[in-house]
């Protein structure tokens, strides 16, 4: 009888620790809450974290490098739009094109002319005081001074303004004359706006190009300058309505005669 107790207080006491047991086990498991990150799981997480600051550094460095490389309009914050804000502040110019009453359409003198390919280029350009990306006009002094005074006329092949005012054709062909003649005194001014053709040119002759009193004009004609000249043609090449064109061409009048409009 005795034997048989104690093996029932032995059985009764197994099931209580092993009860116990399982409850301390349960407990400790609420208590520790989220088990922590182990091994490959926690090499990734530290990677992706590393990775994150990584290229917030990058983007703050690009920031500070737009800022201070274009310093235009304020770039603005990095963000998803970095790239198309770049090439607004590049695209458009703080002086716009404005319509001469004489010569046709100018750029804003002493306006920056911007452009870029947002790649190979990023071009900043003054405009001088008759309206075109050149240098000074040629004063009476230093015009008569030259012996030969060569004045380069046509649109945005000569404006040019994807390069330097140094590379632009008028000024190598300026430095060609210089090494290869240098006892001709050659002195070149260009005058040209994107866009235009040879009816808009005619203007820049009479108001501007006369003013040098060059001995030679050089007209730069291509391709897209037939339908430069008459709005019709423009606007069948463009897709553009004739009659809402954004930059003036040449119409014919009730009267038959042409006019820039």
């Amino acid at each position: 009888m005795a034997t048989g107790s104690r093996r029932r207080a032995a059985r009764w006491v197994m099931w209580r620790g092993n009860h116990c047991d399982e409850g301390l086990r349960t407990i400790g498991r609420k208590g520790r809450g989220r088990p922590r990150l182990r091994g490959r799981a926690r090499v990734v997480a530290i990677n992706a974290a590393w990775t994150l600051v990584g290229l917030v550094v990058v983007a703050l460095a690009a920031e500070g490098w737009a800022r201070s490389r274009i310093g235009f309009r304020s770039v603005g914050s990095v963000d998803a739009q970095v790239y198309t804000r770049l090439i607004e502040d590049f695209e458009t110019p703080v002086g716009k094109s404005y319509i001469h009453p004489r010569a046709g359409r100018l750029q804003v003198p002493g306006s920056e002319s911007r452009h870029t390919n947002i790649l190979d280029y990023w071009n900043v350009t003054r405009v001088n005081r008759w309206g075109f990306l050149d240098r000074p006009p040629l004063g009476r002094y230093h015009s008569f001074k030259a012996s030969c005074r060569v004045a380069v006329v046509g649109d945005s092949f000569v404006a040019a303004d994807e390069v330097p005012i140094a590379d632009k054709l008028h000024v190598r062909l300026e430095d060609m004359a210089r090494e290869r003649l240098p006892t001709l005194r050659v002195a070149t001014s260009a005058f040209g706006h994107p866009g235009t053709g040879q009816i808009h040119q005619l203007g820049y002759y009479d108001e501007f190009v006369s003013r040098t009193s060059p001995h030679v004009v050089v007209l730069v004609f291509v391709l897209n300058d037939f339908p430069g000249n008459y709005h019709v043609l423009q606007g069948m090449t463009t897709g553009y309505d004739p009659d809402r064109l954004p930059w003036t061409t040449a119409r014919r009048n009730a009267d038959g005669a042409f006019s820039m409009r």
